[in-house]
């Protein structure tokens, strides 16, 4: 079956179509989105081709805006703009995490920082090796992932003891493995293996490469004194009394050996006589304490009163000590018999008064500690540089006696608001210790963020385009490499400086740097090739993204014509010139047309 169709094209007359829609663009949803969102823009209304102002052909209904911006469109046939929408994107910076041990710490965050490890919080303490990083979640945004830390974990030390009780005067060497750095014990000392000769709890610490481990296990050391014990009568003499009884102290974890043979804390006499008893334990056996003498009558001793000259001794010095108020005999527990006595060994020194009725209580008790040189102690600070006014806090640790810091300063923390090296020393009653580490403080200032700018935002084939940056107060680095105030580029890219001074950095604004090519030449087509009378053909140049200019001197993507002639187009862009289109050539005919009759094939 054929069908035939005839198009008559009548001479002199003109058609025109009409329509009713409104060119428009709609956002799908909100335009303040988040930096990893996007908006969708839709176009309705145009029945032709649409072009958006960011260049999108593709896609001519519909784009995906993920830039900060205007949008509008075009549309072809009629010519007719659209309405703009604005879409904004909300900044959602990483935070920075630095480290302090093994504690790590983010910055630059305004809302809640999220670990890798499932954290919450600007600061967490790691306890075992790994990469750590973590990103902000504002409100409503979510920042990008922050710089990586890779945190090595020291394990703790382990830590052993060549004995648990120390006898009189004795040592106890501590030893500390599983450290590769350095090792810190609780009493400021360092080194795998230090001799003590106090009791307490003592625990280590490694250090290494700015890392600390977890403390040690404890090991408690204990004292046991053979000092010679203390006997006194609990009921006075036998003046007046049937029995006395005789009690013991100062026996630590031993046991009493009474002079008649007997055991235990406490020992009733009805006899006259002399008795006195020993303490038996670990580390031997004591001295025999003070004599008590038991006798049938006499005054009632009085407790004698002790006092000393000093309480340490230092290096073959030694210290006197008296007793007084005693009405009888003054018995030391060291035996001695003098109300004065020296002594140049360390100890508890108490003393009693005997009559012929018996013993006093023991008087009080006075300790005679041995001195030592002091150990140099170990300087901390909270930080090493001093930003834009900032103070510094030392602490010096590890000092039994009296801190001295290079400054003159006594107490055992200073605050410092100036760059120098600082020291301190420890002073006691048997002189001072070497000098601490050193700490050098160093001031300087904070960065200022600087400003990029750039004398052309495309560049086209081979061109380069000059980058500045200006409001640096120390060195900068651009984001490829290059340390000058000016660099000049020639490859498209978004590009950022940063300004670096000792106290941190600070990063400018982004600097954009297009790429422009050279257009191809357009395709242009026409409504006729032949002009009846007064007719004309309209022309029509497409594929060009710049400015289209005809033969005749016409610019625009359609233009009208009356005269016959050949016809091009070349687009014009910030690059220069394309070649021509194809050539479209119009031919004026007599006045009178005869129709023509197109017959379609099926």
């Amino acid at each position: 079956m054929r069908i035939f169709t005839t198009l008559l094209l009548l001479t002199c007359s003109i058609f025109a179509f009409g329509n009713d829609n409104t060119f428009t663009i709609s956002a799908v949803g909100p335009t303040t989105i988040c930096s990893n969102d996007s908006v969708n823009i839709v176009a309705t209304g145009c029945s032709g081709n649409i072009i958006w102002n960011n260049g999108n052909t593709y896609n001519p209904f519909a784009i995906h805006a993920v830039q900060t911006g205007n949008y509008f469109a075009t549309c072809v046939p009629t010519g007719e703009i659209s309405n703009t929408i604005t879409v904004t994107i909300l900044p959602s910076t990483a935070p920075i995490i630095t480290q302090n041990a093994n504690t790590l710490i983010a910055s630059g965050c305004d809302g809640t920082v999220i670990w890798n490890n499932g954290a919450e919080g600007t600061s967490i303490t790691v306890v075992a090796d790994g990469s750590y990083n973590a990103y902000c979640q504002g409100s409503p945004c979510r920042s990008t992932v922050s710089n990586t830390i890779q945190v090595n974990v020291l394990p703790k030390p382990l830590i052993t003891t060549d004995k648990t009780s120390l006898c009189n005067r004795e040592r106890a060497v501590l030893t500390a493995t599983n450290c590769t750095g350095i090792i810190t014990w609780s009493n400021g000392f360092t080194g795998s293996s230090i001799s003590v000769d106090t009791a307490g709890e003592y625990y280590a610490f490694c250090t290494k490469d700015d890392n600390r481990s977890l403390n040690s296990d404890t090991l408690v050391i204990s004292a046991i004194s053979t000092n010679p014990a203390v006997i006194s009568a609990l009921n006075g003499e036998l003046c007046l009394n049937p029995t006395v009884t005789l009690i013991s102290s100062a026996c630590v974890d031993g046991t009493l050996l009474w002079s008649n043979g007997s055991t235990g804390t406490s020992l009733v006499v009805s006899t006259t006589g002399t008795y006195s008893v020993q303490c038996q334990n670990s580390c031997g056996t004591s001295p025999p304490s003070n004599i008590i003498t038991i006798s049938q009558s006499g005054a009632t001793p009085t407790t004698p009163l002790v006092s000393s000259n000093q309480n340490t001794i230092c290096n073959g010095s030694s210290a006197t000590l008296t007793a007084s108020l005693c009405n009888g005999t003054v018995l030391w527990n060291t035996g001695a018999t003098t109300s004065v006595i020296t002594v140049t060994q360390t100890g508890t020194y108490s003393a009693i008064c005997q009559t012929s009725c018996g013993n006093s209580n023991p008087s009080n008790t006075w300790t005679i500690q041995q001195g030592y040189l002091p150990a140099a102690p170990f300087i901390s600070t909270n930080k090493t540089i001093l930003c834009d006014g900032e103070s510094a806090t030392l602490s010096a640790t590890g000092c039994s006696g009296q801190v001295v810091w290079s400054t003159g300063a006594t107490t055992t923390s200073i605050q410092l608001f100036t760059s120098g090296t600082y020291t301190v020393i420890c002073k006691n009653q048997c002189g001072e210790s070497g000098p601490s580490n050193a700490i050098i403080l160093r001031s300087g200032i904070l960065p200022t963020t600087p400003t990029a700018t750039s004398n052309k935002a495309s560049i086209c084939g081979g061109e380069t385009a000059n980058l500045l940056v200006s409001g640096c107060n120390g060195v900068v680095i651009w984001s490829n490499g290059m340390t000058s105030t000016s660099v000049q580029i020639s490859q498209p890219g978004t590009y950022t400086v940063t300004c670096n001074t000792i106290c941190g950095s600070a990063v400018s604004n982004n600097v954009v740097i297009g790429a422009t090519n050279i257009s191809q030449a357009p395709s242009i087509t026409s409504t006729k090739t032949a002009l009846c009378g007064i007719d004309n053909a309209t022309l029509t140049a497409t594929g060009c993204s710049g400015t289209v200019l005809w033969s005749n001197g016409s610019t625009g993507t359609t233009i009208t014509v009356l005269k016959e002639g050949s016809y091009t187009a070349k687009c014009q862009t910030s690059c220069g010139f394309s070649g021509d289109s194809n050539s479209l050539k119009i031919v004026q005919l007599n006045n009178q047309c005869t129709p023509i009759t197109v017959r379609k094939l099926r």
